[in-house]
């Protein structure tokens, strides 16, 4: 579907309070065309009869606190290369990963967004759930991240940064005008591929193993199989000094997999605010991860190892990346506890 091309109205919107007294379905439409947001309310209306559509007019007629990040007529604009051929259904996908429960809003902030402040990172789940795009354990729908720097709010993940503009009520609905489409997270290996900062560490991924079926494959694809998983993948930098202890393991193709597995957490996507100081998770190879949080930053240990992460929250369809600058060199593993990993 294409969408139209239409002119930005400038300035805040502001939604007529008879909207906010008789909401249904026209009146949110109304409420996007009032509010200048003229390509979303030609794509809203566009989705209404779809299995998704129907399901996100529900939730925002349903009465409870929803917030909507709304891109602008320019955004639209902007993303017609990735949305000039989507399909009806693809183009739902696209605003149901726009949409959250709740009102995320400052109470005291106007036309601010709230955010965590300690990790300044706030984790949303969304209403995409789409199986073709979704892979997440429990078949939870997929989460949006942000961060907030004063009144500034930055999305992670997306290819350029993305503000919010204005923030206005209407009803129950938040509606916070955004000046980009958001782009739904990739595949591990699009988001290792499109991380320059982890080129030294891809071709790692291509290391064989075994398949869940018993068949030969390449850890990348093992990785992309698991419903929910957490990788702390190292940078360029902590690669090249651990390139000697990397080239040894690559003799040893179990030690390897040992190390690299200390570095994953099967079955959990484990977001940033999670990972407080003190906490321990396990590894897929049943070593124990523990986490320090002090005035210098946050890290990780596995075994004698120590890493610290910096930068989190590189939202994947089945997970979750965080970078760290070393590799947790522990090739050590308990087949009894990586079970229950």
């Amino acid at each position: 579907m294409r969408l139209p091309t239409l002119s930005l109205l400038a300035g805040a919107a502001v939604l007529p309070l008879s909207l906010a007294q008789s909401l249904d379905a026209n009146a949110i439409i109304q409420a996007l065309r009032s509010a200048g947001l003229n390509s979303l309310a030609e794509a809203a209306t566009s989705i209404n009869s779809t299995e998704i559509g129907i399901s996100l007019f529900t939730a925002l007629l349903s009465g409870q606190n929803v917030t909507v990040f709304a891109p602008t007529d320019q955004a639209f604009s902007n993303a017609q290369s990735r949305l000039g051929g989507a399909s009806t259904n693809d183009v739902a996908e696209v605003l149901a990963y726009h949409v959250l429960l709740g009102n995320y809003s400052s109470p005291t902030t106007a036309n601010t967004i709230i955010s965590s402040t300690s990790p300044n990172v706030t984790i949303a789940r969304t209403f995409l759930n789409a199986s073709d795009e979704v892979r997440l354990e429990g078949n939870k729908s997929q989460v949006l991240a942000w961060t907030r720097q004063g009144d500034a709010v930055t999305f992670i993940n997306q290819n350029t940064t993305t503000t919010v503009q204005n923030v206005t009520h209407v009803s129950n609905i938040t509606l916070a005008v955004i000046d980009q489409v958001l782009a739904i997270p990739r595949d591990i290996h699009s988001v290792i591929e499109s991380n320059s900062n982890l080129s030294a560490i891809e071709p790692v991924f291509g290391t064989q193993t075994t398949g869940p079926n018993g068949d030969n494959q390449a850890l990348i694809d093992v990785l992309e199989d698991q419903r929910g998983i957490t990788i702390f993948v190292p940078n360029n930098d902590a690669v090249i000094q651990a390139n000697a202890t990397l080239l040894q393991l690559a003799q040893n193709t179990t030690a390897l997999l040992s190390v690299l597995g200390n570095h994953i957490i099967n079955g959990t996507s484990v977001y940033s605010p999670s990972i407080t100081d003190g906490a321990k998770l396990t590894s897929s190879r049943g070593e124990e991860l523990s986490f320090t949080v002090n005035a210098t930053g946050v890290f990780v240990t596995s075994g004698n190892a120590t890493a610290q992460i910096v930068q989190t929250d590189l939202l994947t369809e089945n997970g979750v990346l965080h970078i760290i600058n070393g590799v947790l060199t522990n090739a050590e593993s308990d087949e009894q506890k990586a079970g229950d990993a």
